[in-house]
């Protein structure tokens, strides 16, 4: 219980901030912000309540999780109608945009005003969702995958795949994601995705098998760095497992993600050092948080004894990490600044939330899972 009330803490946490910086930038409509405000805590206190158990009763709960999966998809497919990107004021889009029209049409696609940050992997993974003429579909694929992967988590018990699906699905950082074509909490999707089929094929794959899967990795290491935090987790995990494969693996990430940068490294050396997403990312964060934060992941991935440990540790280690960087910066600016202005993107709280959701503990009577329950942190 300990550990769910601290993950729930921190969602509860997130969802808060997010209506205190975006909720009047997203929408000017009262009844939207207060929408926004109600639904997110309305669904906590029916899952944190025992109500929610009686889900449970109602029988052919399979087609419960279904008909909610679905509901959530044509919520985004309203969400994309409405609201036109260009005109909440925030979010990534335009970066997006800028680095793949760029790119299309045979410029160097960095150094653009509205400054991508973004590793390459990232934008070629958007490109084809681009080309479809509204980049959020890409939401409606992560939102699937998300539902799956709850399923497969919790494999055993629908009830906690239901809880984490609508948790995650009426969260204000996901509809915010969708509301203005960000990808923060889809590029952690695809992160969990990657893990779930590694460590799912960790104890038959060959030493081919890690080499494919490592260069796979690699590519989605190439979207932003901080998924080298929880991917510090995962190393620590296979190498507790299986220590050759575990260091194959390892390897061949960093292969694979070098690969991803050599093009254009080789199409404009100077602009990337400059403009690059190195020089980018790098300016938005303490030195020393990496050398602390990644030694630390791979000692919780070490001392994880399931896949829930991974995640849960994944999304502590993140949390952890900007909110570190977050009260920094509300040192030096002061909350007003930090909060309510330009001080700081509080849409970084993005990348634990999926994590922790599968991080959860089963709920009392709701079933088992396969992730091997544990008691701590871990």
């Amino acid at each position: 219980m300990i550990r769910n009330r601290l993950l729930l803490f921190i969602y509860a946490s997130i969802n808060i901030l997010f209506i205190i910086k975006y909720g009047s930038r997203v929408s000017d409509s009262p009844f939207a912000i207060t929408l926004m405000c109600i639904a997110p805590a309305a669904i906590m206190i029916f899952i944190l309540s025992g109500s929610f158990q009686r889900v449970n009763e109602l029988g052919k709960i399979e087609r419960v999780y279904l008909l909610v999966a679905a509901i959530l998809m044509v919520c985004c497919i309203v969400l994309l109608i409405q609201i036109d990107p260009h005109s909440t004021r925030v979010g990534r889009y335009p970066a997006v945009n800028d680095w793949l029209e760029k790119f299309l049409s045979g410029k160097f696609p960095y150094g653009s005003p509205s400054f991508p940050s973004g590793f390459p992997g990232l934008f070629l993974i958007l490109l084809p969702f681009q080309l479809t003429g509204e980049v959020g579909t890409f939401h409606l694929l992560t939102l699937a995958i998300f539902a799956w992967l709850c399923r497969c988590h919790f494999v055993d018990s629908p009830i906690n795949a239901l809880r984490s699906l609508l948790l995650f699905g009426c969260s204000l950082p996901f509809l915010y994601e969708v509301s203005v074509r960000s990808e923060l909490c889809g590029n952690m999707i695809l992160l969990i995705l990657c893990f779930h089929i590694i460590i799912s094929r960790s104890e038959e794959s060959s030493k081919t098998g890690m080499i494919l899967w490592g260069l796979l990795m690699g590519m989605v290491i190439s979207t932003r760095g901080v998924v080298v935090l929880p991917l510090a987790v995962l190393i620590g995990y296979l190498l507790k497992r299986r220590l050759w494969p575990g260091t194959l693996f390892v390897t061949t990430s960093f292969l694979g993600f070098i690969l991803t940068l050599l093009p254009l490294v080789v199409w404009g050396s100077e602009s990337f050092r400059e403009y690059g997403p190195c020089s980018i990312q790098l300016s938005h964060v303490p030195m020393w948080i990496l050398p602390v934060a990644i030694p630390l992941g791979t000692y919780l991935g070490y001392r994880s004894q399931s896949p829930k440990g991974v995640y849960g540790s994944s999304a502590l280690l993140l949390f952890g990490s900007v909110l570190t960087v977050f009260l920094i910066a509300v040192g030096e600016m002061g909350w007003t600044t930090v909060v309510l202005h330009d001080g700081f993107d509080i849409s970084y709280f993005c990348f634990p939330v999926p994590f922790l959701l599968l991080g959860l503990d089963p709920l009392a009577g709701g079933g088992t899972d396969h992730s091997r329950q544990t008691v701590d942190l871990h």
